[in-house]
């Protein structure tokens, strides 16, 4: 089973004017969520409005996808087991997440 964690921020930190890629946890707006998966492509809930980056750690090797109906697939972008990435997401646009874990 593939387990993400999902953490969705309103905006990324800037410092010295210039936009950096950490998280910006002082904003407020911090949402938490996880997607699960067995042998089948799994989809967030949809991202908060207000949300434009999202960071995602991964507790398996699984595959990524991004969308406002994504399904995650073996050719999506692969995450390595205990990774911590971070995208950027369009607010407002009812963006998910979906996540497969390769055994299907």
């Amino acid at each position: 089973m593939a387990v993400c964690s999902i953490t969705e921020f309103p905006a990324p930190a800037v410092h010295f004017g210039e936009q950096v890629t950490v998280a910006n946890v002082t904003s407020g707006g911090v949402v938490e969520q996880t997607a699960k998966t067995i042998g089948a492509a799994s989809a967030s809930a949809a991202f908060a409005a207000a949300t434009r980056l999202v960071r995602l750690a991964a507790e398996a090797q699984c595959f990524v996808s991004f969308g406002t109906a994504p399904v995650a697939d073996a050719n999506s972008i692969m995450l390595t087991a205990g990774a911590v990435e971070y995208f950027e997401v369009p607010p407002g646009q009812s963006y998910k997440v979906s996540v497969y874990d390769g055994t299907s």
